[in-house]
């Protein structure tokens, strides 16, 4: 299969790419800012008052890196994970960024697609644990 794109071979396509990247890693970062504070609150909770798939994940991390690791999986099981997952998507779309000079050549890619694969997985987990929980296994739904 011929490469997707030829490498950046000129000053300007090189700078030009490098600021792609750097625009989607500062969108993937200030995105994340408002969870990593503790600022945002969920949409789902808020307005319906019941729990969403991703409920306690954000507690969950944070027992995580407090040490408590039981509480964590108690309260979202797949925190991590999901997180984990998340941060390779990010990383990958950047790299692909700077490779291609665009976000949207990530499914043309190895790396890419891998990353989606990851990614659709942990969430129908999610999804599962969620439904699961729903019925009142594994300690019920997490209180919102």
């Amino acid at each position: 299969m011929p490469p997707l794109t030829t490498p950046a071979t000129s000053p300007p396509e090189r700078a030009a790419r490098l600021r792609v990247a750097l625009l989607v890693a500062g969108i993937w970062f200030f995105s994340a800012v408002p969870v990593v504070l503790g600022i945002s609150s969920c949409p789902v909770a808020q307005f319906l008052h019941a729990p969403c798939p991703g409920c306690g994940m954000t507690r969950a991390l944070a027992l995580l890196f407090h040490g408590d690791v039981g509480a964590s999986l108690a309260m979202h099981p797949l925190a991590l994970p999901t997180l984990l997952v998340q941060m390779a998507f990010a990383a990958v779309t950047i790299f692909v960024s700077l490779r291609h000079g665009t976000p949207f050549m990530l499914w043309k890619t190895r790396i890419g697609r891998l990353s989606v694969y990851a990614g659709a997985a942990v969430l129908a987990l999610d999804l599962i644990l969620w439904i699961g929980r729903a019925g009142g296994l594994m300690h019920g739904p997490v209180p919102v």
